[in-house]
């Protein structure tokens, strides 16, 4: 009776809206690798939730973050689970075929607030590796630039291309 008159009451609903809790997020963790269509947990702390949230319901997406990124843009192009309840302290869900090969992948928990990971590794798994499945090279951040060629482009204009490794 009393959650029935709290979830009618607007004066304690906007309460509710008020409060903002980051759990923390376990795992993954920096080092960690995923592979395409494997099985994979997500874990985050529950320990601190506040009371009126207990019943709340979570989005899990993935994104990437890089590493020299100034924008701050989280890239969450991939759902990787829906409605589930933030006090469970874990959700599973089946790695993305449709990724590229990266290490700066986060995940992040939505609720009343978002939060995320540590960054971490997604991989081809060994049957795309076999079958000669190639997404883009891993993409890592530049350690010297080893050679700077003009391009001549299909409009007569010159476009300047610079390798990194």
């Amino acid at each position: 009776m009393l959650a029935l008159l709290a979830d009618g009451n607007p004066a304690l609903q906007a309460r509710k809206a008020e409060i903002v809790f980051n759990p923390k997020i376990l795992t993954p963790k920096q080092g960690d690798t995923w592979v395409h269509g494997e099985a994979k947990n997500v874990t985050w702390r529950t320990s601190d939730i506040p009371p009126p949230l207990k019943s709340a319901n979570s989005t899990l997406y993935l994104g990437y973050l890089p590493k020299n990124s100034k924008s701050g843009n989280e890239h969450l192009k991939w759902k990787l689970a829906n409605n589930f309840p933030l006090s469970a302290g874990t959700v599973s869900f089946i790695v993305p075929n449709n990724t590229v090969p990266r290490d700066d992948y986060i995940v992040v928990l939505l609720g009343d607030s978002g939060n995320r990971s540590e960054r971490f590794e997604i991989e081809l798994s060994e049957d795309e590796e076999k079958n000669g499945k190639i997404g883009t090279p891993k993409i890592r951040e530049p350690t010297k630039t080893l050679d700077v060629v003009p391009l001549m482009m299909p409009t007569g204009r010159y476009k300047v291309i610079q390798w990194t490794a």
